[in-house]
């Protein structure tokens, strides 16, 4: 049997890794696709040079050099700039050109795509992308941005921790469970608990810090030698580098419950270093951001209480910042009478990336079912996942022979959830006078697809050409807050053609997506006027800066 047939890619775009994976027909699992430098995991970071064949231009260079070359050129690298995405469209600026989080994020996914085409010796265009369960409407499409910008087709934006999960065990053992996923990353911390049922995985409960990662620990441990043995002294750039290597691997040292001490040497300008730390440091000096963690853990506990789900089966863990003592002592803190956490110990980083490609699997089984039934096959038709016609036929003949219960024991569908609660900036008048208010529509914990339809409003003076419609993203249960400038995400533009007198009526919808991403339209039905809308928002590029 061919071990790829799907053509379908799992993309792991991580803050400080990136991870390209594909379904194993054969081991039926996901499997890694190597970088060009011989690992599975490439550092997600993006060093520029001057183009040699275009003075005004900029050339790109991605991965592990990138990543050595940023202590030679911190101006010229960027990294972490996932944190950035849906933010803001300026990641770094160069002397002539600023480049976005989505052109950074698309560099990398070019990358991932020709590891996988030069791993599977194939063609990649469709891809499923892993994002932050916390991520929210514009940081998943920004996501989406960057797939366009790379050439690829994004078939789905997959929740980081659902797809570990997907991976990480058999279902069947977990089925009628409630399990959370914790995952800390090198950038982010993304929690979600849910239920795995015989048909499928419901999300109960999403929460996280996407500013919060093991990254954050290596800038603590790093900024306390610098402070505790390297006051005064002057390093070189390359010492510099290694510094950052030695606080890296104290980090996974102390992780290991035997050992209480890391040691390592710090060439300085003045001589040799010896830094010795022991555990205790490196907890007292980290305690800001364990803490930080154990605020969301709880959190999620707390809301799951309120929700009447008091039990926890299984705790999962994943991302390489869970190999932490710490991290696992917290847990046994807060559940005491549960058993230990399960640590993905043979693919901790790579679990994300696995699941995502075994999920692209299922997707494309679904796409393939419902062009076979729509007769399309073989038509040509750009939806259809495999154009080579002979590749279409073994595919076709796979997912009609193959077990259903096989298959839904390894991948299952996923009932998401929302992550935020989103709403309209609307004036309300009382006996007090007029204040502005958040007005939510859809709230955090919807099942998904969410629909909020033909919510209808007054408009506020005579003759109005046009009205903008602010819209909100929160994390807000009541359907009134206090408007806060800091949870815009975007302004929806609705012309009127007819004059019509104060209070006449306007409808407004929002329709949240699957993969989390908010549609808003309307109509004024009272003069047939039709309400053509457009989504602004600054942190989101143009049309024409995403065509290729």
């Amino acid at each position: 049997m061919e071990r790829f047939i799907c053509e379908v890619i799992g993309i792991d775009l991580g803050t400080t890794n990136t991870v390209v994976s594909y379904y194993d027909e054969v081991a039926r699992d996901g499997a890694c696709c190597p970088d060009f430098e011989g690992t599975n995991l490439t550092p997600s970071a993006v060093f520029f040079e001057r183009s040699q064949e275009d003075e005004d231009g900029w050339s790109h260079v991605v991965g592990k050099v990138a990543k050595e070359i940023a202590i030679l050129h911190p101006d010229r690298t960027a990294t972490r700039f996932k944190r950035l995405m849906g933010r803001t469209t300026e990641a770094i600026t160069l002397e002539n050109r600023t480049f976005s989080p989505q052109e950074l994020s698309a560099f990398m996914l070019e990358r991932a795509v020709e590891n996988a085409e030069s791993a599977l010796d194939r063609k990649i265009r469709n891809v499923v992308i892993t994002v932050p369960a916390y991520f929210g409407d514009l940081q998943r499409k920004a996501t989406l941005e960057a797939g366009k910008l790379a050439g690829l087709n994004v078939i789905d934006i997959l929740d980081e921790p659902i797809a570990a999960l997907v991976h990480c065990t058999t279902l069947s053992d977990l089925t009628d469970k409630v399990v959370l996923v914790i995952d800390l990353g090198g950038g982010t911390l993304d929690l979600i608990a849910a239920r795995v049922t015989q048909d499928c995985i419901q999300e109960l409960e999403i929460d996280g810090d996407i500013g919060l990662g093991g990254s954050d620990w290596d800038d603590a441990l790093t900024k306390y030698v610098r402070e505790t043995f390297l006051s005064g002294r002057s390093l070189r750039v390359d010492d510099e580098q290694q510094l950052c290597l030695d606080v890296e691997f104290a980090k996974k040292v102390l992780s290991n419950e035997k050992k209480n001490n890391a040691r390592f040497v710090v060439r300085s300008m003045d001589g040799p270093v010896e830094v010795r730390i022991t555990r205790e440091e490196f907890d007292r000096c980290t305690r800001f951001l364990r803490d930080k963690t154990e605020t969301v853990i709880r959190r999620v506990k707390d809301n799951l209480e309120k929700k009447g789900i008091e039990k926890i089966d299984k705790i999962i863990l994943v991302g390489g910042a869970t190999r932490m003592l710490q991290i696992r002592e917290l847990i046994r803190e807060i559940w005491p009478d549960l058993e230990d956490p399960d640590i993905i110990r043979r693919n901790v980083d790579e679990a994300v990336a696995c699941g995502a490609a075994s999920y692209a699997r299922m997707k494309a089984a679904e796409i393939a079912r419902k062009e076979i039934e729509a007769g399309k096959a073989g038509t040509g038709d750009p939806f259809i996942i495999l154009e080579d016609e002979e590749r279409w036929q073994k595919f076709k003949e796979t997912i009609q022979h193959e077990e259903i219960e096989k298959v839904r024991s390894v991948v299952r569908p996923v009932q998401r959830i929302s992550s935020r609660s989103y709403g309209l900036g609307v004036t309300v008048e009382d006996a007090g006078g007029s204040t502005q208010k958040i007005y939510n529509l859809i709230f955090r914990g919807e099942p998904l697809p969410a629909e909020k339809l033909g919510t209808r409003f007054g408009l506020s003076e005579d003759n109005m050409k046009r009205v903008a419609l602010r819209v909100y993203e929160n994390f807000s249960d009541e359907h009134y807050l206090e408007q806060d400038e800091t949870l815009l995400i975007g302004e929806c533009v609705l012309p009127i053609s007819q004059q019509l007198p104060k209070g006449a009526v306007i409808e407004v919808s929002f329709r949240l997506q699957e993969d989390g991403t908010l549609y808003v339209y309307g109509t004024e039905p009272t003069g047939n006027t039709r309400i053509e809308m457009t989504l602004h928002s600054r942190a989101l590029l143009g049309n024409e800066e995403v065509e290729f």
